[in-house]
């Protein structure tokens, strides 16, 4: 497409360059035609001029209209060909997370349960919930120094959840950490006596 803008004679280039960038001036029909043409993207954008007679100066405006895509991974796409930055996707709230990230592990998709657990933990590192989830996570996708590092922050803010102790010890005994597995085990045990699992994993220990 081509649009066609006349000046006269005499006028100075660099005050002529200057109108250009105005809104209201012919270049900006170049862009006008391409989105009527349904693009939203000119390239090989270029001025030509000629001279009529002595006292007009027609300069010309050419460009290929195209229709350009962008990856939605880019979070951007050219809208009247201004790079206009989309607004960032609404952030997910760490509850939200939490839910997701529980309804994996209970259906037994451990790896893609520690995603969200992890970035909930990473937003709310003393919600204890969170934390033991995710320890649970990493235990049964086999990362068992990851789920230790998980437990033994539950275990530090509430040293008399049993649980969190059974869980410490068994990721600890998986990663070779015998004395310190027997350690958790033992005091799991001690503060849960009816809990035969933690009598039976602690006694494994000892053989």
């Amino acid at each position: 497409m081509t649009t066609t803008a006349r000046g006269a004679a005499g006028s100075s280039a660099s005050t002529f360059d200057r109108s250009l960038l105005r809104p209201n001036l012919r270049s900006r029909n170049v862009v006008e035609e391409v989105e009527a043409k349904g693009g939203n993207a000119i390239v090989a954008f270029r001025y030509d001029t000629s001279e009529l007679g002595t006292t007009w100066t027609e300069v010309s405006a050419y460009g290929t209209a195209v229709i350009a895509r962008q990856p939605w991974s880019q979070k951007a796409v050219s809208r009247g060909f201004y790079n206009r930055a989309m607004p960032e996707p609404a952030v997910e709230p760490t509850y939200t997370l939490y839910r997701r990230g529980m309804e994996l592990l209970e259906d037994g998709d451990f790896e893609d349960a520690a995603e969200p657990l992890a970035e909930a933990a990473r937003r709310e590192p003393e919600k204890t919930s969170v934390r033991e989830a995710l320890g649970r996570a990493y235990y049964r996708a086999g990362r068992f120094r990851l789920a230790a590092v998980e437990f033994g922050a539950v275990v530090e803010s509430h040293p008399v959840n049993d649980y969190a102790h059974f869980c410490l010890g068994r990721a600890l005994s998986m990663t070779g950490d015998t004395r310190g597995a027997r350690h958790h085990l033992a005091l799991a045990s001690n503060l849960r006596p009816d809990r035969r699992d933690y009598r039976y994993y602690r006694r494994l220990l000892d053989s």
